[in-house]
Order: structure tokens, then C-alpha cells, then sequence
């Protein structure tokens, strides 16, 4: 009985050791990945603009060249809501805004991934 218990306690330590681990893994990776070139985001799509120049709205973004799919996303959909005219009440801004998938990005594909 002594080595079941044995067994079964280091069956769970290994399930809460694997667990950290992913947690760590799930924090980190955006950090390490968004310098990697093929997360780098090379197109935008703008979705429910309908009186705005989409030019004017890419000036707002003030997107930086070395923008990730990992950057964070509410600082971008705060500078779009101070664009004169662009709130829309029925529309919320920010939501579906900036692909923030690689695979929005692939040859071929049609926009943004939902």
C-alpha cells in the first residue's frame, strides 16, 4: 500500500509540475515571440469603417514598423476612438480591428481569422 501511495503522490506532483510548467510556457511565449520576424504584422484590416478614410485611421494607429501580433491592443483602439467621427455606438472599436493571427497573414487567405 506504501508504494501505491508513493506512486500516486508523484503521479501528482508531476501533474502540478507539468501544470506550472505550461502556465510559465503560456506567459513567456508571447514575450519571446514578438520579436520573431513571422509574427510581425504586415497587414490591417479595418472593419465596420464606413465614413472615415481608412488613411486616416492608419495615421491614428501610429503603428511602430516593428509591431507583433503579441503587441497589446488597447493603446491602438484608444487612439482610433480619438479620431473625429470614427465612434460608431453600434460598433465597438478595437474588436476584430487588428488581425492578431500569423494566419491572417498567409498568401491566399481572406482577412482576418475569427
Amino acid at each position: 500500500m506504501n508504494g501505491a501511495w508513493s506512486r500516486a503522490r508523484r503521479r501528482a506532483l508531476q501533474g502540478v509540475a507539468l501544470a506550472a510548467l505550461g502556465t510559465a510556457a503560456w506567459l513567456v511565449a508571447p514575450a519571446l515571440l514578438r520579436h520573431v520576424a513571422f509574427f510581425r504584422v504586415r497587414q490591417i484590416e479595418l472593419v465596420g469603417v464606413r465614413n472615415l478614410a481608412p488613411e486616416v485611421v492608419l495615421a491614428a494607429l501610429r503603428l511602430p514598423a516593428g509591431a507583433s501580433v503579441f503587441s497589446d491592443t488597447r493603446l491602438l483602439a484608444d487612439r482610433v476612438r480619438g479620431v473625429p467621427g470614427g465612434h460608431y455606438p453600434s460598433t465597438p472599436l478595437g474588436s476584430g480591428s487588428i488581425c492578431r493571427s500569423p494566419r491572417a497573414r498567409t498568401p491566399g487567405s481572406s482577412g482576418c481569422w475569427r
